[in-house]
């Protein structure tokens, strides 16, 4: 009877281990594929802000360009009141 009991009670924990197990297996495959969604959109995100930053450069490239063109004028403007003052 005692060695009966005793076996009962290994089975009963192993079956508590194994159970535990595959739970604990489980969840860390679960964490993994969440690991590995958060890191992709990490990824994305990243590439994202390199298009952004890009697009940016461009914007600050133009206007710069529009900044010196408008500067060119304004000195165009101010020798031609020159011009007509002297005259």
């Amino acid at each position: 009877m005692n060695s009966k009991l005793t076996t009962i009670i290994l089975l009963v924990l192993f079956l508590a281990a194994a159970a535990f197990g595959f739970y604990q297996q489980n969840r860390v495959s679960t964490l993994e594929n969440k690991y590995e969604e958060a890191l992709q959109d990490m990824e994305d995100a990243y590439k994202r802000l390199e298009e952004k930053d890009k697009e940016l450069q461009q914007v600050v490239k133009m206007a710069e360009a529009a900044k010196a063109e408008a500067e060119q004028q304004r000195l165009i403007a101010e020798e031609a009141l020159k011009k007509k003052s002297g005259k």
